[in-house]
């Protein structure tokens, strides 16, 4: 059974659905730019400067990037600082007359303020636009400098198709990342930009020298990668999928990156597959298991309180949805509309996630896919619905499951979910939530949604 929405000949009152804000149910808007994320992970890789070859108006992105890096700094208690971020600049004349003068520039003063040991240079849709070839300018000018200059761009609007910003291999630019090592000790690689060190805690645990690849991680460690016995790759994102894939082919270094560790079953079937790797010399579950036991003990008194739950997730993406529902049938938590013959696959080396075959109703490929723009409907979605809990991704959401006076989790940082630890974590902010609900039955009392009540009273979505 799967929800579809209604078209407006489908609704009751024909009259007041056709007026104008009410005219197309179908839009959706749930897309977004993957290249600011990439350079945002990239600008917290010490000794690195990014410079954003563009108008200085696409460079507010920095704010955002200077305001987690201070953040990701202040979790590991690391001295508070500025990102080495650099925007290069470009106008209207420069793109008619000398616009790789400017990028020129930019590294040179990049290179003079920093004194990085790797420059890492990306654009934005303006520049994009302009067909600027920024690549053949890099090309042209590398020889002058002892550092790399990576570059991190996708074709934006000059394209049809969709990019990530992490087409490094085109141009070889990982040949400049990552060296060509003959390195004598044994490791294995991890890489990890999640932010979670839970794993980490765990993982430091097994007598292995690993080679973390994280936020704020020395550009050394990045260098001397293709020296590794292979590849752990715990962070779900397209630019560390792209490096460890590139390591495999290049390198021929195993990489493991079926399973990421949310939830009690996948985090079991993710050590399973490090034990693999090492079971001849020890057990990997054997090492974890006093960790796992405490972490369950506590995890089955919450599970008991949290069982006559009806939640509601709101989440849109592979990662984020998979992830969630997941957890939520660890807990035997009831899913609203979910389907027994939906079936979930731990797997994470490829797309899409559910069989095709067993494809839900609310949820998966052929579920509903509502932007968190589109209130109107998803007011009206909820309210016919009428969870306990809701789960949701972005932050603005909140605020109207809170006029509804329904508990609502945020999930602001997916991972910090990870593991057994991050399992604990999860189940607890749910008990905390169901227990405590006088906030939001105060905000319920004293606040009015925007909607009338004929618009909540239409079925929007039906069942087919």
């Amino acid at each position: 059974m799967y929800f579809e929405r209604i078209d407006n000949d489908m609704c009751e009152d024909k009259e007041k659905l056709n007026s104008e804000n009410c005219k197309n149910l179908s839009f959706m808007q749930c897309a977004d730019c993957q290249s600011p994320i990439i350079s945002n992970v990239l600008s917290t890789i010490r000794n690195s400067v990014v410079i954003i070859h563009s108008p200085l108006g696409c460079a507010s992105s920095f704010i955002d990037f200077n305001i987690k890096f201070k953040i990701g700094l202040k979790k590991r208690g690391l001295p508070i600082k500025n990102a080495k971020l650099v925007s290069s600049n470009i106008t209207e004349s420069d793109v008619i007359f000398d616009v790789d003068k400017k990028l020129k520039n930019a590294i040179d003063r990049s290179i003079e303020s920093f004194n990085p040991k790797v420059i890492f240079i990306t654009s934005s849709c303006g520049s994009g636009i302009t067909a600027l070839d920024i690549q053949n300018v890099i090309n042209s000018i590398q020889d002058e400098y002892s550092i790399p200059l990576i570059i991190i761009t996708c074709e934006l609007y000059n394209s049809g198709f969709w990019s990530s910003g992490a087409k490094l291999g085109q141009s070889k630019n990982l040949n400049k990342l990552i060296k060509n090592n003959n390195i004598c000790e044994k490791f294995y690689n991890v890489i990890n930009f999640t932010g979670n060190d839970d794993i980490k805690e765990i993982l430091d645990k097994i007598p292995v020298n690993w080679n973390y690849i994280t936020c704020y991680t020395e550009y050394e460690c990045l260098e001397k990668m293709s020296g590794a016995s292979g590849t752990l790759l715990i962070s779900p994102d397209r630019f560390s999928k792209y490096i460890s894939e590139w390591l495999k082919d290049e390198f021929n270094i195993p990489c493991i990156n079926k399973t990421l560790p949310y939830g009690i079953e996948a985090t079991d079937n993710f050590f399973d597959e490090i034990d693999i790797w090492f079971k001849e010399k020890f057990s990997v579950h054997n090492i974890i298991s006093n960790d796992k036991n405490r972490y369950m003990e506590k995890l089955k008194e919450i599970k008991i309180k949290l069982n006559y739950i009806k939640c509601l997730p709101i989440i849109m993406g592979y990662g984020y949805e998979k992830s969630i529902l997941v957890m939520l049938k660890d807990l035997d938590i009831n899913i609203m509309d979910y389907d027994s013959k939906y079936k979930m696959i731990f797997d994470n080396s490829d797309m899409p996630f559910f069989k095709k075959e067993l494809s839900g109703n609310l949820y998966g490929l052929q579920g509903v896919k509502i932007s968190f723009n589109q209130a109107y409907i998803l007011i009206n979605f909820i309210g016919h619905m009428k969870p306990d809990l809701v789960i949701v991704k972005h932050y603005s959401l909140r605020a109207w499951t809170a006029k509804m006076g329904i508990p609502t989790l945020w999930i602001e940082d997916e991972f910090e979910f990870y593991g057994y630890k991050g399992m604990l974590q999860f189940a607890q902010r749910l008990l905390d939530l169901i227990s405590n609900k006088n906030f939001i039955k105060n905000i319920n009392k004293y606040s009015k949604l925007p909607y009338r009540e004929w618009w909540m009273r239409e079925n929007l979505l039906k069942k087919v």
